[in-house]
């Protein structure tokens, strides 16, 4: 039956553990976060699903659009 290793110990024998937290602090430090020993950091990662507009969406968006260019070029009704 084969061992359920730690995925922490099997990045350090593989020499990338630490490249990998450089990578993250590489990444944060531009952010304005600066971890320190002794923090932790809890992240899930989920899938989700790609937000597709459906035709009737596109449509009321393109409307929407001439709308407000219509509105910007005087397009507006004058009341009397």
């Amino acid at each position: 039956m084969p061992s359920r290793q730690d995925p922490g110990d099997r990045l350090t024998q593989a020499g990338a553990l630490e490249a990998l937290f450089a990578d993250f602090d590489r990444q944060l430090k531009p952010r304005g976060y600066l971890p320190m020993g002794g923090q932790s950091v809890d992240a899930t990662l989920v899938a989700v699903p790609k937000q597709r507009n459906s035709d009737s969406v596109a449509d009321l968006d393109r409307i929407e659009a001439m709308l407000s260019e219509l509105k910007g070029k005087g397009g507006e009704k004058q009341e009397a």
